[in-house]
């Protein structure tokens, strides 16, 4: 092996004192009082890189660290929320999902982030799963963080209840919710096929997607009883027979609450 540089992005890495990053670095960043010095990770991707990406932060909702990113300077600003599976650091690393998000930032002031339990935010052990009530001030807190009073919300896959949760309980810090997609959710067990899952979950969620109207998100009887005490509103649509699943399933849409309104 020659002792030349190799080609293919390098990483450099570096503890310094606490500042504002630059584009193209990783700042990881985890003061716990306004007596902490402030100490941050900044990783420099390195002239070989072809995507740049801007730094990474951390804002905090308790003791639980969640990451973040902001990138552009557009007038207005709009938190993408990416369900399925995110990380804000290899998000840049796919030419598709990297020009997606580079559109986005083209009109708005970008502001991405991972939710608790996925990515580079903090994990949670199994027997701490979550609700969607923490997970709506999860956004809240790195709104906070990154100095946004009020919002657009674009959201994919399951985290459209967050934001639609998140638009119900914070009406005077939403713009507008971007929920361009028909949605389904249901949970359960899934299996590991390969780097992909699959099984009958996954099957459930996706048939149930095909129920949803245009911008709607449909769910199953499972994540409606889960979602009891929330301030969504859940009509139901009946009992459907989906392809491919035994027996029937109840299916619900849902809405933002109005004044006065039961689930």
């Amino acid at each position: 092996m020659g002792g030349g540089p190799r080609d293919g992005p390098h990483v450099t890495c570096a503890l310094v004192p606490r500042r504002a990053g630059a584009a193209g670095e990783l700042v990881r960043r985890r003061p716990r009082s306004d007596r902490d010095v402030g100490l941050e990770l900044v990783v420099s991707l390195g002239h070989n890189s072809r995507m740049q990406r801007p730094p990474t932060r951390f804002a905090w909702n308790g003791d639980v660290s969640l990451a973040y990113q902001v990138c552009g300077e557009g007038p207005t600003d709009l938190v993408y929320l990416q369900g399925y599976c995110s990380n804000v650091d290899a998000n840049w690393d796919g030419p598709h999902l990297a020009r997606f998000l580079r559109g986005l930032a083209a009109h708005a002031r970008l502001i991405i982030t991972d939710r608790r339990g996925w990515g580079c935010s903090e994990r949670f052990t199994p027997g701490d799963v979550p609700d969607v009530d923490t997970l709506t001030d999860d956004v809240l807190a790195v709104m906070k963080a990154a100095g946004s009073d009020r919002t657009s919300i674009l959201a994919t896959y399951e985290c459209a209840i967050v934001a639609l949760l998140f638009a119900a309980t914070y009406p005077e810090r939403t713009r507008s919710l971007g929920l361009e997609v028909r949605a389904g959710v249901h949970t359960g067990e899934v299996e590991r096929i390969g780097d992909k899952i699959g099984g009958l979950t996954v099957n459930i969620g996706a048939r149930v997607a095909t129920l949803a109207g245009p911008s709607q998100v449909a769910v199953s009887q499972t994540v409606r009883d889960l979602m009891v005490g929330s301030e969504l509103v859940f009509h139901d649509r009946g009992a459907r027979v989906l392809k491919g699943v035994p027996g029937e399933w109840r299916v619900y849409t849902v809405e933002r609450a109005r004044a006065g309104a039961k689930s």
